[in-house]
């Protein structure tokens, strides 16, 4: 019983240290393809819709 509780500390910060690391690649991967499609619109166009929003 000892063992596996034992097992288990070792094995848990590894696995959240995996989340975590999983879940900011996804985010960052996200952010770089909004910006890139914000960066293909026409200047012009993007000031109007930031324009819009306000």
């Amino acid at each position: 019983m000892e063992f596996k509780e034992a097992q288990l500390y070792y094995i848990n910060p590894l696995y959240y240290l995996y989340i975590y690391l999983r879940i900011r690649d996804t985010v960052t991967s996200v952010w770089y393809g909004i910006r890139n499609v914000l960066e293909k619109i026409p200047v012009e166009h993007r000031d109007k819709l930031l324009r819009d929003v306000e």
